[in-house]
């Protein structure tokens, strides 16, 4: 999602005149959902994109957003989250909890799963897993290893 637009003259789009969207409407991109551009869009898949080509054309997806207005710390985020999801798969088997009660069952649902509505980003509702350390000993090693490395920085 994003900040919301407003039109601010007829909208001609492929050489027709959008008449049904008026000079003043406001409206909101949401993006992702495109079932030509994305492999079943409104389903939780994160193998969506395993095998895709660096080689097609366009944007991949638009979480960042897009053209002029993309956020400028993509590339860092993209590079942070990926040092994050590699370290916690290489330390953890993650697993699904069973549930008792239907509302602690995840909603893997794209825009069901938002607990904010009206937020920029997808905040999902709360869900519970497991975390099942692979090595135990190296994990601890891990830890400590990081704090010790980060001492000067807790006051």
């Amino acid at each position: 999602m994003c900040f919301p637009r407003t039109s601010v003259k007829d909208i001609i789009y492929k050489g027709v005149n959008m008449g049904w969207i008026p000079d003043g409407t406001s409206f909101l991109m949401a993006a992702n959902h495109d079932p030509e551009h994305f492999r079943s869009p409104m389903e939780f898949n994160p193998d969506r994109f395993m095998g895709v080509s660096t080689a097609r054309p366009g944007t991949q997806h638009y979480g960042y957003g897009a053209g002029t207005r993309m956020c400028a710390g993509s590339h860092l985020a993209n590079r942070q989250l990926y040092v994050i999801l590699t370290c916690l798969m290489l330390a953890f088997y993650v697993r699904e909890t069973a549930y008792v009660n239907l509302k602690d069952k995840p909603i893997l649902d794209t825009i069901d799963c938002n607990s904010v509505p009206t937020s920029m980003v997808t905040q999902p509702k709360p869900f519970k897993v497991k975390f099942i350390p692979r090595n135990a000993k190296k994990l601890e090693g891990c830890i400590g290893s990081s704090l010790a490395k980060t001492a000067h920085l807790q006051t």
